[in-house]
């Protein structure tokens, strides 16, 4: 049994014949060789569900019953580059970063 998202990818990778549910982001940021399938004939994409003109799609409506939705928890008083970091994630460059690795850049 895996404990945590990298145990996961890890026994998908090393099982034969395995099939399982992992992030789109995780396979490109790790380098995870994993094969991505189709589900009706559809693959994932990448994409924030309120990107215009995608809602309609049905690679979006497809995604969107997978998506994984990863949040940035932060409680008064954090240290200043805790701050700092925080805020590079919902900057321009952060966003652009994310989106590089097939991750749903942050709203």
């Amino acid at each position: 049994m895996a404990t945590n998202d990298q145990n996961n990818a890890e026994t998908l990778e090393n099982l034969s014949g395995s099939i399982g549910a992992v992030a789109l982001g995780q396979i490109a940021t790790e380098g995870r060789r994993l094969k991505v399938l189709a589900m009706d004939g559809i693959l994932p994409t990448a994409g924030h569900p309120e990107d215009p003109g995608k809602e309609n799609s049905a690679s979006h409506q497809r995604s969107l019953a997978f998506a994984k939705s990863l949040y940035l928890v932060r409680i008064a008083g954090i240290s200043p580059l805790a701050q700092e970091f925080a805020e590079f994630v919902f900057s321009p460059d952060g966003q652009d970063i994310l989106g590089q690795y097939d991750h749903t850049a942050p709203r």
